[in-house]
């Protein structure tokens, strides 16, 4: 009678093993073999065990791998919770749906090569990221510079030829033929850029005369090479003698034409001016006492100045 209930018992207990290992995720060491067998719910995202005597699933931890994707830690099998869970391609992961998905450069995330939320990478040109954010490489970025893995705000100086400059050289360096002109705005170098640099002593960004500053950026006055406001001449100099005044008048004798002044004497005014031995007023020909170039023929003497008075020795 006794090996009789022993055999029983063993019965039963191999019965409750063996329904233990049935379906997925059975835990038969948490099975009370004499009082509880777990029931295959049949979600590979869920644990069949017993608790208290009483057979009940509960969620396994998520990310374990499933027949579709991964577990989603509430029982459920998902896409994917992350993109690392997705294994095809550049794919990503749609977290609100736990899909994987293509990425886009208009899904609101920064995904695939993006540099920064749907922008950069492969998103450039079409969408290029602004002023502040991530960037790889120049052409990441609206204003073309990225410095530091930051796209930059365009300036004069940051390497970039864009807007209204017409250089930029990559520094902040003037007189080395691309200057930081007016505005902030990278100009080649030059009187008239608005930036003082070399021998230049102003420099008004502008080429107009009379104004205070020349267009040979030198500061409006008598002696500085042009010709402006009420002066008549202006030779660069303020030497008397020369054709063009002190005070920048046209000297007798003399005509003073370009830029700066060049002035000349005119053989046959009447007028005894520079280098000239005579001048006995018009026509100047020969065989007058002074030389049709305003020379002292050989057996005549001139005296005076305006105009010569030439005579026989």
């Amino acid at each position: 009678m006794r090996n009789r209930a022993s055999g029983l018992y063993a019965l039963v207990l191999l019965i409750a093993v063996g329904a233990a290992a049935c379906g997925d995720n059975l835990s038969p060491t948490q099975v009370d073999a004499a009082a509880c067998v777990p029931v295959d719910d049949g979600n590979a995202c869920t644990e069949d065990l017993c608790v208290d005597g009483q057979p009940t699933s509960r969620p396994i931890a998520a990310g374990t791998v499933c027949a579709t994707g991964v577990c989603d830690g509430d029982g459920a099998c998902v896409g994917c919770l992350e993109d690392d869970d997705c294994s095809k391609g550049d794919q990503v992961c749609d977290e609100d749906r736990q899909i994987c998905v293509d990425p886009t450069c208009t899904d609101g995330e920064q995904n695939g090569d993006e540099t920064d939320v749907d922008c950069g990478g492969s998103c450039a040109p079409a969408d290029r990221c602004a002023d502040g954010l991530h960037c790889a490489k120049a052409g990441d970025c609206e204003s073309g510079v990225c410095t530091g893995g930051i796209c930059q705000a365009p300036r004069c100086g940051d390497g970039v030829t864009q807007g209204d400059e017409a250089c930029d050289d990559g520094n902040e360096t003037n007189g080395d033929g691309c200057d930081d002109g007016t505005g902030g705005t990278c100009r080649p170098t030059g009187c008239g850029n608005g930036t003082v640099s070399g021998t230049e002593v102003c420099d008004d960004g502008n080429a107009v005369n009379g104004d205070g500053c020349d267009n040979n950026c030198t500061e409006t006055a008598c002696g500085n090479g042009i010709t402006a406001g009420t002066e008549a001449c202006d030779d660069g100099n303020t030497t008397a003698g020369d054709g063009c005044a002190t005070a920048c008048t046209i000297e007798l004798g003399y005509t003073c034409t370009g830029t700066p002044s060049v002035c000349e004497t005119t053989c046959g005014d009447g007028i005894r001016a520079g280098e000239e031995e005579c001048d006995d007023a018009s026509p100047a020909e020969d065989s007058d006492g002074c030389s049709a170039a305003c020379v002292v023929e050989p057996g005549y003497t001139c005296t005076g100045t305006a105009p010569s008075v030439c005579s026989t020795i």
